[in-house]
């Protein structure tokens, strides 16, 4: 009988076979992702966005280090506006019915370490770089004049014109803007209007999530940073007209902190100094004496006052000059502001006083 040979089985077939089959099968799904990946490309971003209370909004894909023009200058004017709008006076709301019969609760203010700023300045600080916030709430603080936190004296920023941002590089833009602040003190309801024509610097910023439990503090805080946006610098603008901003000069080579005081120092004592200067002003109409050269004159126990034409000089009675043409001295001290700042009680005393006269005249024309 003969032996048959035993044969070993050859794998190499069947491996082949199995592996192209795996091979067909992965280049099938490779192609079935392609095709959805193409699918997805052609599709439009979500731009609907529904808010918590149910509300949809439109929105736009942006970079972190991307804000849209229309925001940049949103958060300008609003900043600013907070910043410059000096009043004590309590806001109305949808639940306020103050009682007829009660004084109204003025903002009792926020104190620094020389002198105070109003809440709400306060709050729209935070809309600025920390390096910057401390120096401008404190110079804002010393020349926020005291009448303000009685509700005699109140001021506005009327914003005229907001430039579109120049980006200065990524996260960083300047913007021009044109304004004036109106100051309104005692009875005067027509208030003074002051030219503040600005640089500003902003740079983007992240926004950290409130805590579960914030505090008032930081519920304040994360309101006026929600836009991503910072303010780290103002500086001064020469302005040709309402639509056109020309040659920004910066003075010296001091820091940039240093700077910022600086300019904001000036921006503040222009407001406050034009302002003593009208009310110096309607007072030697009133009280002032005329002199053979056509001037006006009158002396008070601390100055001497002083008009010819449109320049106002007054000088104190070592007779150096604290007050030119609506420019205050450097040198002038917060006793002599204090002083300056009751010029304009004096005037609206003599027209109260005037007006109470002429209705006691018509009175009696009356009963005649």
């Amino acid at each position: 009988m003969k032996l048959l040979e035993r044969k070993e089985l050859n794998f190499t077939p069947i491996f082949l076979i199995v592996n192209a089959i795996l091979l067909t099968l992965l280049l099938f799904i490779e192609v079935v992702n392609f095709a959805r990946i193409a699918t997805i490309s052609k599709t439009k971003a979500s731009t609907l966005v529904e808010l918590h209370d149910g509300e949809s909004i439109r929105v736009l894909p942006i970079g972190s280090e991307e804000r849209s023009p229309q925001a940049i200058t949103r958060f300008v004017g609003q900043t600013m506006t907070g910043l410059l709008s000096w009043n004590a006076l309590p806001k109305s709301s949808d639940d306020y019915n103050p009682d007829p019969t009660k004084q109204l609760k003025l903002d009792a203010g926020v104190s620094t370490s020389k002198a105070k700023i109003t809440t709400s300045v306060w709050a729209s600080g935070f809309a600025l770089s920390e390096d910057f916030r401390a120096p401008f709430l404190e110079e804002t603080s010393n020349l926020t004049p005291p009448d303000v936190f009685n509700g005699s004296t109140q001021s506005i920023l009327k914003v005229s014109l907001i430039s579109q941002p120049t980006r200065i590089k990524d996260g960083q833009w300047k913007v021009d803007m044109v304004a004036e602040i109106v100051v309104f003190q005692g009875s005067n309801l027509v208030g003074k209007p002051i030219a503040f024509n600005k640089t500003v610097f902003v740079r983007a910023i992240d926004t950290a999530a409130l805590p579960r439990f914030a505090s008032d503090v930081q519920e304040t805080a994360s309101r006026v940073r929600k836009a991503g946006l910072e303010i780290y610098k103002i500086i001064r603008t020469q302005v040709d007209s309402v639509k056109n901003t020309v040659d920004q000069s910066l003075m010296g080579v001091k820091s940039a902190i240093d700077n910022t005081r600086t300019e904001l120092r000036a921006a503040v004592e222009d407001v406050k100094g034009q302002a003593i200067e009208q009310s110096v002003k309607a007072m030697l109409n009133i009280l002032g004496k005329d002199n053979p050269d056509g001037s006006k004159s009158f002396k008070s126990t601390n100055f001497d006052f002083e008009r010819l034409g449109d320049n106002v000089i007054v000088r104190a009675k070592n007779g150096e000059a604290v007050l030119t043409d609506g420019v205050l001295s450097p040198n002038v001290s917060e006793k002599q502001l204090q002083a300056l700042d009751k010029v304009q009680s004096v005037v609206d005393m003599h027209h109260q006083i005037q007006q109470d006269s002429q209705q006691e005249s018509q009175f009696r024309n009356m009963h005649r």
